[in-house]
């Protein structure tokens, strides 16, 4: 385990930092995108007539010491392969333009937090989809995997931001790379399913007419169809751990889809998730 201490959240609506929000994407989809949000909070209080959200406290600039962790895509390339699930030239084309457009409003996050003040930005890439057990369900592996190795592919150009904006430092958090050694060799991380969601969740009995499963969610790579186990996340979050420089006091801000932290490296004063 990473050593820190459980977390307890407030939404950023009514006060807190935690500013995730459930099925939200980097372009479209009815939600809060993260450049909406990152904008948003700088802005929202000026905009809201007062009471409206009387303990929203908008952030006017950014701590240049801190960790800004931004993660998104996945839902957006979810999105692209369902659209466009074939292997015609059409559909290899919606799904590069999706990519496209994805790291585009990434790198605008990135870029918009570094103008008002932040230095030190970790970014990732996504697990590859067509390995979920969505994917399979939907019969759409190929255009899943597709999708993510185009987006994965374009996330470095992101790396441009740092000739822009001088003293902006940018991390790439290999989450498709943990994901992949996982599934490529289970049982050295004590995983033992890596195809089925885990007990307790639809689909877990899928297999057992076969003598197989269910699996419980400690030695499950997902939780549900989609979604990774808490033993997964941990993973990913050790990798993340040990990527980030280790100053004697580093604050870190995730603004990700799947929540906020804002914390101090090591003894840390956690804010939200």
């Amino acid at each position: 385990m990473l050593g820190l201490p459980t977390i307890t959240t407030t939404q950023s609506l009514f006060g807190g930092n935690n500013f995730a929000f459930a099925g939200a994407r980097l372009v479209g989809g009815g939600l809060p995108t993260l450049i909406q949000q990152a904008v948003a909070n700088r802005q929202l209080g000026n905009i809201l007539a007062p009471g409206v959200l009387p303990n929203f406290a908008p952030i006017t600039s950014f701590d240049p010491n801190a960790l800004y962790v931004v993660v998104g895509g996945g839902n957006d390339m979810r999105d692209a392969r369902t659209a466009f699930g074939s292997n015609s030239l059409t559909d290899q084309t919606g799904r590069q333009a999706a990519a496209v457009a994805a790291v585009t409003s990434l790198t605008q996050t990135v870029g918009y937090l570094a103008s008002h003040g932040a230095k030190n930005v970790l970014i990732s890439n996504i697990p590859d989809l067509g390995y979920t057990p969505e994917a399979v369900l939907l019969g759409l592996q190929a255009a899943s995997s597709d999708a993510t190795s185009r987006f994965n592919a374009l996330l470095p150009s992101i790396f441009g931001l740092e000739t822009l904006i001088p003293g902006l430092n940018i991390e790439l958090l290999d989450m498709a790379g943990v994901s992949a050694t996982v599934r490529n060799n289970p049982g050295a991380y004590g995983i033992a399913n890596t195809f089925l969601p885990c007990d307790g969740f639809t689909g877990s009995d899928a297999l057992v007419g076969f003598g197989i499963g269910p699996f419980a969610c400690n030695v499950s790579s997902f939780s549900d169809a989609l979604h990774p186990s808490a033993r997964s996340h941990q993973l990913i979050a050790e990798a993340a751990f040990h990527l980030v420089p280790e100053p004697t006091s580093l604050a870190l801000f995730g603004l990700a889809f799947a929540g906020l932290v804002w914390a101090q490296r090591r003894k840390v004063a956690v804010r939200a998730v």
